[in-house]
């Protein structure tokens, strides 16, 4: 099935001209926290700490000047729930059906916020490896769509200074975002104020929408295993394997759990989305409801991107 084959071509369903923006990034990094304020509310749940709150996407309808935006909070890339680093093939499996329910509901692509705790004492192997699957889920044409924003940025001057505030973003700039900054995409600062929050969304209003590599790639018909990010995921995966370093029996379980989400990625995610809007479609018409855009990405954006067709069970927690 090809994903240009939008569904909602077929369907009398009310659009929406709100492009979406998707909010990735580690848990604890301030996703939430940086929604919340560009509204100026407490909409979404937010974490304390190092402990992860968002389980599953969630949207939020935002509006900064008079532009009206889609913001997708996505889950952690850590999973603090469960004490493990989530799968690639997971994170992938749940960007990749974000945007095929993107593209088959009409949706356009504004951008992507990638967000970045400034107080991390280090880079991590698993940040480093997340960050070129986005690169091979982007595209380099979409890097002036990437906004990396460094969140927990101290006030003061003095904590600044203590934290290396300064150094940790010359060596993002020049080193860990490099090819990012060198494609266009701009880094920011948040302050932890609305107005500077709003001030970054705001940045996407002059922008033009896209499609990421990942999105074509799936259109040409390939599986998701064999895009550059599904490709790269797994060569990845038996790098580390085959690595001659001793492992602890922990690392051997986690590249074995890596390599079982690997074979759970859908073969075909646009026609599984595709059985998921239908059926969503269905459940709300026969509830009596009228079946936008907005409502239908909300449901279905809560169903695990490793267990599709089960929109019933999105359709119940609204």
């Amino acid at each position: 099935m090809k994903m240009t084959d939008a569904i909602i071509k077929e369907l009398d369903m009310e659009e929406t001209k709100a492009p979406l923006i998707l909010v990735i990034g580690q848990t604890g990094a301030g996703k939430s926290h940086f929604i919340n304020k560009t509204i100026g509310d407490k909409v979404v749940k937010e974490s304390s700490g190092l402990k992860s709150c968002t389980s599953k996407p969630e949207m939020v309808e935002v509006q900064v000047d008079e532009h009206q935006f889609l913001m997708i909070d996505m889950p952690g890339f850590n999973d603090t729930r469960r004490d493990t680093v989530r799968s690639d093939a997971t994170i992938l499996a749940e960007i990749a059906r974000m945007l095929t329910l993107q593209t088959q509901l009409g949706v356009q692509l504004r951008g992507i916020l990638y967000m970045y705790d400034i107080s991390a004492s280090r880079m991590t192997g698993d940040t480093l490896r997340q960050l070129e699957m986005i690169k091979r889920i982007c595209g380099e044409h979409c890097y002036s769509n990437i906004m990396l924003v460094m969140t927990h940025w101290p006030k003061s001057l003095a904590d600044q200074k203590a934290n290396g505030c300064a150094v940790k973003e010359k060596d993002l700039r020049t080193e860990f975002w490099r090819d990012f900054v060198r494609g266009g995409s701009i880094m920011k600062r948040f302050d932890n104020e609305s107005i500077s929050a709003q001030a970054i969304v705001r940045t996407f209003a002059g922008k033009q929408n896209i499609v990421t590599a990942l999105q074509e790639q799936l259109a040409q018909g390939l599986k998701l295993s064999q895009t550059s990010a599904g490709s790269f995921i797994a060569d990845a995966r038996r790098a580390e394997e085959i690595d001659p370093s001793p492992k602890s029996s922990q690392e051997r379980e986690r590249l074995e759990r890596w390599r079982k989400d690997e074979e759970k990625l859908p073969d075909d995610i646009v026609r599984d989305v595709r059985k998921d809007i239908k059926n969503a479609d269905s459940e709300a018409r026969n509830n009596k409801r009228i079946p936008t855009v907005a409502l239908i990405l909300r449901w279905l954006i809560s169903v695990s991107a490793l267990a599709m067709g089960v929109s019933q069970v999105a359709l119940q927690v609204e």
